[in-house]
């Protein structure tokens, strides 16, 4: 059984329209959008964007709808600075591009939306489905990953010596694999999740883990591996089932894995691109130089552009710390300060706040 706070217990007894199709039209749209995330890498360029655009503009629509069933002004203030940010946007592509691209905005936002949705109705969000659906997206993607040819990102196509070979992404498309490892760590931490909460039973939830986290391990992508030995790592340090003498050992294990990870991929980054000379610019792949270059680039804005940012997508450059590769910055925030300025910025963060 799955306890809440007070102040969550309290929202369904709010008055409100009653609108009992939300308890099927949730599982609806959770199925349709796991059903979109594994068949990604399936669907045409065409099709895909235009399902993404039903989904997720029928999510928005129904958060929208939610907020006059379930009025609540913690939801209505995460939606006034959610939609902030999306004003930015707007206003930032019209003004300096004369352009819209409605479904990537609709692709940004539509999962925000839904979560809030479900924020407003944790009573009818069929957590049984969730879990079960995680765990096939665990097993498809191990299946996935085994039945497709041996995948090399980026550079090590070209570099033998240094190649890796890695399980084929199935979400995100080739220029963003490492998603698809994203996407199965999540499913994992859900069926871990509903294993803690009672839900399951270890037998059925450790062979899904197991699945997942074999996609994961063989899509090898640094900051996945780092967030999962993480996330376990906290969770055994803090488990009241571990003894204290097990957890000082854990927690060493944790450490040297993460430590281990990121050297490996450093050492192997620097023989892929064959560097005679090795500076802190180029660590985590090049992302801190990179993020160097995007401050300097706020602090040249002008006055406009810094307060509205310049539109979805234009955190996308040719950076010469990633060897010229098309690229963006790799830190949520840096992205948001660009895309959506500091007004846009500011309303993130309120978002943040209001929900601590």
């Amino acid at each position: 059984m799955v306890t809440v706070g007070p102040e969550l217990a309290g929202l369904a007894a709010r008055p409100g329209l009653r609108f009992e199709a939300y308890r099927w039209l949730i599982g609806a749209f959770l199925i349709a959008d796991f059903g979109y995330a594994l068949a990604f890498n399936l669907l045409p360029d065409g099709p895909r964007v235009a399902l993404a655009a039903v989904l997720f503009l029928g999510q928005t629509a129904m958060a929208v709808v939610s907020l006059g069933v379930r009025p609540d002004p913690w939801r209505l203030r995460v939606f006034f600075l959610v939609t902030a940010v999306a004003f930015c946007w707007l206003v930032a592509y019209l003004m300096l591009r004369q352009e819209l691209h409605p479904t990537e905005i609709l692709r940004s936002l539509g999962p925000i939306y839904f979560g809030l949705w479900i924020m407003g109705y944790y009573d009818r969000l069929p957590v049984r489905l969730t879990w079960l659906l995680a765990g096939f997206g665990c097993l498809f993607a191990l299946a996935w990953g085994l039945s497709m040819p041996a995948y090399h990102h980026g550079a090590e196509a070209f570099q033998l010596g240094a190649a890796m070979p890695r399980f084929q992404p199935l979400h995100g498309g080739w220029q963003n694999p490492h998603s698809s490892a994203y996407l199965i760590l999540l499913c994992v931490i859900l069926v871990h999740l509903a294993l803690v909460a009672g839900l399951v039973r270890g037998r059925v939830a450790w062979p899904l883990i197991g699945a997942g986290m074999a996609y994961v391990v063989g899509s090898f992508s640094t900051q996945v591996l780092v967030s999962a030995i993480v996330y376990f790592g906290v969770h055994g340090l803090l488990s009241r089932r571990v003894r204290r003498i097990t957890k000082w050992g854990f927690g060493v294990l944790v450490v040297l894995l993460a430590v281990g990870v990121i050297f490996e991929n450093e050492i192997r980054k620097a023989d892929i691109r064959a560097d005679i000379r090795f500076n802190a610019e180029e660590l985590g792949s090049g992302r801190l130089g990179t993020w160097i270059d995007r401050v300097e680039l706020i602090a040249a804005r002008d006055l406009g552009t810094f307060l509205l940012g310049s539109g979805v997508g234009s955190d996308e450059m040719s950076s010469r710390t990633w060897r010229q590769k098309e690229t963006t910055s790799h830190n949520t925030f840096l992205t948001i300060f660009i895309e959506a300025g500091a007004v846009g910025f500011a309303a993130y963060l309120s978002a943040f706040i209001v929900l601590i």
